[in-house]
């Protein structure tokens, strides 16, 4: 299964979302709730690619947001893992 357009770019605007606006301790809400309606299989892609788009923030892009931006994108990472796998070690 492939993302759809739309959801490619919902996962790119979330991610400015929460590294420009969201609160640490609201990430995972927010993540959640970009989810909603989503079958579970879509949910696990649109998880792996917003995954990577943090990762991307990471490694590449720190520069372009605030001193906290690396710090949620790591949060936000070990949130995904949580709703992917969340019978797990409590990550977050």
């Amino acid at each position: 299964m492939i993302l759809e357009y739309e959801q490619f770019k919902q996962a790119e605007e979330l991610v400015e979302k929460i590294i420009e606006e969201t609160p640490i301790d609201d990430i995972q809400r927010e993540i959640e709730s970009a989810t909603k309606g989503f079958t579970e299989k879509t949910k696990r892609f649109f998880y792996d690619h917003l995954s990577r788009l943090f990762l991307n923030v990471m490694l590449n892009r720190l520069e372009e947001f605030r001193n906290d931006a690396k710090d949620k994108a790591i949060y936000a990472r070990k949130a995904i893992i949580k709703l992917v796998n969340p019978n797990q070690v409590n990550y977050v």
